[in-house]
């Protein structure tokens, strides 16, 4: 039988070199299945703050960095709670300093009125597109009828109301592909990666090599000799 003598440290013990390999060891340690949730929670809220619904388990991305990059969602629009969130900035009672460059749209006010009062029947949405890395906008508007008459000539405003929407809908798709992005980033940061090693107390070698096995090991080996002593 051969005794082997090993002295493990901590992160903050070991020297600059051997913390450069532990942290390059550990990088993925704090990408994990749920990672993103924080990140689709903030985008569902924040959304929600506009009269906007997303549907989270809809949400996807695309990688960050690779040609395909992106994100997507499904979302119903309630068109009157989106016009007056955006003129009230509804958003800034949960995210104070978050700056979004939204406007109102430049159409006919009239048509604006009767979409409010229910006389243009519409079911707006924001659909994530084939690729799940970008989303189109469906205004779903019916044919506009009044005693028999069709107002034809609605549609042309109707069209730019559906572009404006569309606009809405690229600048969220593009906040939620950068907030998830920085929170990937984040969590591979150095300083978070060093942060999750001291929390849990993780042990290492002299050189910056994993070492939890080891001590658990050791930990089990003399827990059963403490057990025999007893018998």
């Amino acid at each position: 039988m051969n005794t082997i003598q090993l002295n493990l440290y901590s992160f903050e013990e070991l020297n600059d070199i051997a913390r450069q390999k532990a942290l390059i060891l550990y990088q993925d340690i704090n990408i994990n299945p749920n990672w993103r949730d924080y990140g689709y929670d903030h985008f569902v809220t924040i959304c929600g703050c506009l009269g906007i619904t997303v549907d989270k388990k809809s949400i996807s991305y695309q990688g960050f960095y690779s040609q395909r990059e992106g994100s997507g969602f499904n979302a119903d629009v309630n068109m009157p709670s989106l016009f007056k969130n955006i003129q009230k900035k509804g958003w800034r009672g949960y995210a104070p300093k978050l700056e979004f460059d939204f406007k109102l749209p430049d159409i006919d006010q009239r048509v604006v009125a009767l979409l409010f009062k229910g006389k243009i029947h519409n079911n707006p949405k924001i659909i994530k597109t084939r690729n799940c890395c970008s989303v189109v906008v469906d205004l779903g508007v019916y044919p506009v009828e009044e005693n028999g008459k069709s107002h034809d000539l609605i549609y042309g405003e109707l069209d730019e109301l559906e572009k404006w929407l569309d606009s809405i809908a690229q600048i969220l798709n593009q906040f939620l592909n950068k907030l998830l992005q920085q929170q990937y980033e984040y969590l591979t940061s150095k300083e978070a990666i060093r942060a999750t090693i001291e929390a849990n107390e993780y042990l290492f070698t002299a050189d910056g090599a994993k070492a939890n096995r080891i001590a658990a090991l050791a930990i089990n080996i003399n827990q059963r000799q403490n057990e025999n002593q007893l018998f």
